[in-house]
């Protein structure tokens, strides 16, 4: 006796000395690892009563519904979202159908269905089976600036020659608004100086802010061994 597409026959070949198994968990418990593939298709093996897989594990579900979360994150781009993804398999465990809610119709929503339609489940009995899943991206980290305000002491600002200097902005760089430069420091600070910088310019919303202002041009120069506006 065979099973369709010689689904039983690929387990007889595990356990020829101990007769077939009588029930799906049975199998698996006696099965070396990775050694049964379930295509579609196929009907898994039960007892007298049938096929033991009516609907799929709750535990698969959930693996495999979370696994699709990087896909669906990445045709959110930065933006956070709450996305609510209807599936509808089919009983070889094919994605029939999706369906989206949290985002317009448009290029996103259909980037999800896209990627929400590569989902497969082990195959079940039943006809179809249908479920929702909440994905929840909370989009970039806020910008939490340091307390303390830069200041030019917290640099390297000794000079020998004018071209040995560069013009910053110190102070409270949060908070938007225009900030032109205040102070002078030695270039081979220049990359420290910008690290600190941009942890520290952050506007109202959390969001890093980009200040384009109208400033006087003015040279650093060096006076007296230290850099200067």
């Amino acid at each position: 006796m065979r099973w369709r597409n010689g689904a039983y026959g690929s387990f007889v070949n595990h356990w020829a000395d101990a007769g077939p198994p009588t029930t799906t968990s049975t199998a698996l418990r006696r099965c070396p690892a990775g050694s049964i593939a379930l295509h579609p298709g196929d009907v898994v093996p039960g007892g007298p009563g049938g096929p033991a897989l009516v609907n799929p594990d709750p535990a698969t579900v959930r693996t495999v519904l979370e696994g699709l979360s990087g896909a669906c994150q990445s045709c959110l781009g930065a933006r956070p979202a709450t996305l609510l993804v209807r599936f509808d398999f089919n009983h070889t465990g094919h994605a029939k159908s999706a369906s989206v809610r949290g985002v317009p119709p448009g290029p996103v929503m259909s980037c999800v269905v896209t990627a929400a339609l590569r989902a497969t489940l082990p195959p079940f009995s039943s006809a179809h089976f249908g479920t929702t899943y909440p994905y929840r991206f909370a989009g970039p980290p806020r910008c939490v600036p340091p307390p303390r305000p830069l200041v030019v002491t917290d640099f390297n600002v000794a000079c020998q020659a004018d071209a040995d200097c560069t013009a910053v902005i110190t102070g409270d760089l949060n908070g938007g608004g225009c900030h032109c430069a205040n102070a002078a420091i030695n270039n081979a600070d220049s990359a420290r100086y910008e690290r600190e910088a941009a942890a520290r310019r952050c506007s109202a919303n959390g969001q890093q802010a980009v200040n384009m202002c109208m400033c006087r041009p003015v040279a650093p120069r060096c006076v007296q061994g230290a850099c200067a506006m």
